[in-house]
């Protein structure tokens, strides 16, 4: 939930043309790429999808993926926090309000 918090107080990214959405499939839930850091896009998802520790398949909107990891699980919002090592995607990260 730290991570989902953080990430609601960064500035939003400007979309570049080039730029995969920042919607992805994780696992068999849907995902969204909130932050990204060199060599990492950190994400949210749906609690019950996820078990903290586990690899997950990052998949994104052209049908490539990447090995991920659930890092945090808030079952009462229902809510997940994942990491994917990504060094070469473009990614658009979602503008939180």
């Amino acid at each position: 939930m730290a991570l989902a918090l953080i990430a609601l107080a960064l500035p939003a990214v400007a979309a570049e043309p080039d730029q995969l959405s920042p919607s992805v499939r994780v696992g068999g839930c849907g995902g969204t790429i909130v932050y990204r850091t060199t060599g990492h896009l950190w994400g949210i998802s749906a609690g019950h999808c996820a078990r903290v520790g586990s690899p997950v398949t990052v998949t994104f909107s052209d049908e490539s993926s990447a090995t991920g990891k659930w890092l945090h699980i808030d079952r009462k919002t229902d809510l997940s926090a994942f990491v994917v090592a990504s060094t070469t995607k473009r990614v658009q990260v979602a503008q939180v309000a």
